[in-house]
Parts: structure tokens; sequence; C-alpha cells
């Protein structure tokens, strides 16, 4: 091994790029190979995302979750290795690990992150108030996931976030502090999370991409014209999708994608030549054609044939896969697998998975 030493580590970077995601074998190189091990830590501690978690098997996997975590923390804040930290780029941690009180691992969590002052993504999951974790770090985020809803975090939160001078996505279930004075990140594009969500941070900000999670009816918000009129992009998902795009139709002049999260049905689908700019729609939960609406290929042609600037249909035809219909196509272009890559975009996962 003493003649890999002087191979510059550009060339050892390269050859573990191709082992991003495969955990085992960067494992194994870094026990093999002290030439390799910088590098390999780095491509290891770049992505942190869910250790331990299992959805299916809540109860078991709160005790897994601690163990693997409380090991990660200690691995990136022993002595000598407090660089470590420097590399974590996305770390994401949720479910039943808050639900028993571990004061020790509420500390650990605590100063790791403050060690990782290079993160770019936080996606943090809990029943409890959370936001104090966040007190006292200085990353700069680009992407924050934050599925907890309380109200104390809420008020922290609010103090946090006009700080993130990168942050361009941010995703909360519900905010249920709705104070008349908006919070404003100047650098936000990409918003998600439900109508109390939206009303919070949709003004004063210049969202492009907005993610609305609809179950709940919506009431009249033509005092957010200005702003439903620079969004790009809208993904509704929810029971009361269709209500809301008919209550948005007329303020969507900028409008270049729409995802639709649930089955459309055909006064939803009669709508769409009221968005003047739509090029892409997506229809992302169709199983199965409805008798309402009609076979995929029927609904296709008629979406074409009744809104002059659409391009590309997309339609859920798996569990897994998509087909992309484009203008004067017959059949579909290709399948999508795993999911659309326009939404891999706006959720912004990919770039810090990987």
């Amino acid at each position: 091994m003493s003649s890999h030493a002087t191979l510059p580590q550009e060339l050892y970077r390269s050859i573990l790029e191709n082992l991003v995601g495969d955990r085992r074998s960067l494992l194994r190189v870094l026990l093999a190979s002290k030439a390799l091990q910088a590098e390999g830590e780095r491509i290891l501690y770049r992505a942190v995302i869910d250790l331990g978690y299992k959805p299916q098997q809540f109860d078991d996997s709160t005790t897994l979750q601690q163990d693997l975590n409380t090991k990660f923390f200690a691995s990136i804040m022993a002595p000598g290795r407090e660089h470590v930290s420097l590399y974590v780029r996305a770390f994401s941690i949720r479910g039943g690990v808050f639900t028993r009180r571990n004061a020790l691992f509420r500390s650990l969590l605590c100063v790791a992150l403050k060690s990782m002052k290079n993160l770019k993504f936080l996606s943090f999951g809990s029943d409890r108030p959370s936001a104090e974790f966040l007190e006292g770090c200085t990353f700069q985020l680009e992407v924050l996931r934050w599925e907890c809803t309380c109200i104390y975090d809420e008020l922290a939160l609010r103090r946090f976030l006009p700080l993130q001078r990168s942050l361009t996505h941010f995703f909360t279930e519900n905010w249920m502090l709705f104070d008349k004075n908006p919070i404003l990140v100047p650098t936000l594009k990409v918003l998600g999370g439900r109508c109390t969500v939206i009303r919070q941070f949709l003004p004063g900000n210049h969202i492009e991409c907005l993610l609305w999670q609809a179950d709940v009816i919506v009431y009249p918000i033509g005092h957010f014209a200005p702003e439903f009129n620079r969004l790009q992009a809208l993904s509704l998902r929810g029971r009361y999708a269709g209500e809301v795009l008919e209550v948005v139709k007329g303020h969507l002049a900028s409008l270049q994608i729409l995802e639709f999260g649930e089955p459309p049905y055909a006064a939803e689908l009669r709508w769409l030549p009221q968005v003047p700019r739509l090029e892409h729609l997506i229809l992302s939960s169709w199983n199965k054609p409805t008798l309402e609406v009609g076979t995929h290929e029927d609904t296709v042609q008629h979406l074409f044939a009744s809104n002059k600037i659409l391009q590309y249909v997309d339609i859920h035809v798996e569990r897994t896969a998509y087909e992309r219909w484009q203008r004067g196509s017959i059949k579909p272009l290709e399948k999508l697998i795993d999911s659309l890559d326009v939404r891999r975009a706006w959720n912004a996962d990919e770039t810090w998975m990987a």
C-alpha cells in the first residue's frame, strides 16, 4: 500500500465516488487502506439519513435508532476526529427515537448538530418540541424538512429561519401559530405544507414552486394573487386538491408545471385551459383509469387538444413507474422508474442522498 500514498488525492476521490450509496463497501475500504481512509470518510459521512428508522416496526426501531445515532455522534465527536463532522452535508432523523425520555441522547444530538458546520440538508421528525436543537447552530442550510408540529417549535423557527441566508427549500406539515407578520426568507424558492404554512410563508417571499397538502377546505385567497401569479410549479395533494385548483386557477399566470397527487376528475381537467402557460401536467397517483375520465390514451389526447401550450403529460401507472406522453406522440415516450424527475428536483433530496 505504500506506493498508493504517492497518488494524488483527486484520483482516490474519483475512484471512491463510484461507491456512493454503498456503505458496506466504503467501510471495507476504510478498514483495508489508510491511504483511502480520508476520502472514504468524506463520502461515508456526506449523508447520514434515518439511521435505524423502520416505519413498519415503530417500537423495534426506536432502540436501534438511538443506538446507531449515538454511535454516529460519538464517531464525529471523538478526540482527534472533530474534522469528520465537517464532512456531513445531509442529516435526517425521525420517528420514535424521541418518544423515550433519554436526556443523554438529546444532549448528544444537540452537540452533534452544532459540530456539523457544513450541513446543507436537514430533515427532522418528532412528536416532541425539537427546535431547541437548532439554537446555537451555525450551519447555513439549503433544505429544511421540519416534520414536527409544536407551537414552541414555531416560535424558535421564527427566529431561526430568517438567519438562513442560503435556504431555498422549506417543508413543514403545519403551522399552528398564525402571526400576521410573515416570515421572510429572501432565498426561499420552494415551499411545502398545508394551508396554514402557505398563509404564513407565501406572502413576502419569492416562492417559485409550491407543494400544497390540500387536506382542509380552502378559504378565499384572492389577497395572495400576486404570489400565486409568480408560481412556476404547483403540486396539489390531498382530498381537496380539486377545490384548491378551482380557487387558484385564475391566479396562475406563470405556472408551467402542475402535479395532481390524487386521481383527477373531469371537472378538474376542464379547468386546465385556464392555466395559460401550462407545459407539463403530472397525474401522480392514478393507478387505474376512471369511468368518468376514460383511458390514458383518450385522456392524454383530449388534454393536448384542449390545452394548446401543454407539451408533456406524466401519468402514474404502477407503484414505481410513470408514463410520459409528449404532444404529437401516439404512445408513451418512456417510463420513469422510482419517481418523477421533476418531483425529485422540487424535493431537493437527490442531491444530498447521493
